[in-house]
């Protein structure tokens, strides 16, 4: 019994700690970076001895700067991470924005509504093609409103169902706040979203 817990138990740290071992490159890099401490030491210890400037003086001289540029750098790449991330997010919001409006006015077209066309005309396959392109593009939560939406506007349901979803990116879906009934869904696509929210 013992040694069957103790896999899992490695398996389990593992997955906590993951196992990092530096790339070749990474490895040459700290490298030069000690190499070029040194070399720099070494001067500051040279230029300094004939002014009876310790090695210890220098490094308590250099010790600010050095602190203030580590963390100057380090706050400027937590700002462009931000700021990254408020680029994707917004991007995203844009993607399920224009997907809203490109759908909802097939929908409510006066001509041919999306709900009256007969299966495999155009507009079916460009609503289609349309979804299957946004969910990729999406996060979690924003493929669940799109779910919600074509669940709402009835384009996938088990009766009348115009959208097939099949090869749907449903990856991390997040269905938590939405009203989707997955009794009302196609099988495959409620298989699909059930093993993604299991994963």
């Amino acid at each position: 019994m013992e040694q069957e817990q103790k896999p899992q138990e490695r398996s389990f740290i593992n997955e906590l700690v993951p196992d990092w071992r530096p790339t070749r490159e990474q490895v040459l890099w700290a490298v030069r970076i000690v190499i070029v401490i040194a070399v720099v030491l070494g001067l500051l210890t040279l230029i300094g001895l004939p002014f009876g400037i310790t090695l210890w003086a220098w490094v308590k001289l250099l010790i600010v700067p050095a602190v203030l540029a580590a963390g100057g750098l380090w706050f400027n790449r937590q700002q462009r991470d931000r700021e990254m991330e408020i680029a994707e997010q917004r991007g995203q919001d844009e993607a399920l924005q224009a997907y809203l409006d490109g759908m909802s006015q097939l929908l409510t077209d006066k001509d041919q509504p999306l709900h009256q066309t007969p299966p495999g005309d155009i507009l079916r396959m460009v609503a289609q093609a349309r979804t299957l392109t946004v969910l990729r593009r999406l996060d979690g939560e924003r493929k669940g409103r799109v779910l919600q939406f074509l669940h709402e506007s009835r384009l996938v349901s088990k009766v009348h169902g115009v959208l097939d979803l099949k090869g749907a990116d449903l990856s991390g879906i997040d269905l938590l706040g939405t009203h989707v009934d997955m009794a009302d869904l196609p099988e495959d696509l409620a298989w699909g979203v059930w093993e993604t929210m299991m994963w």
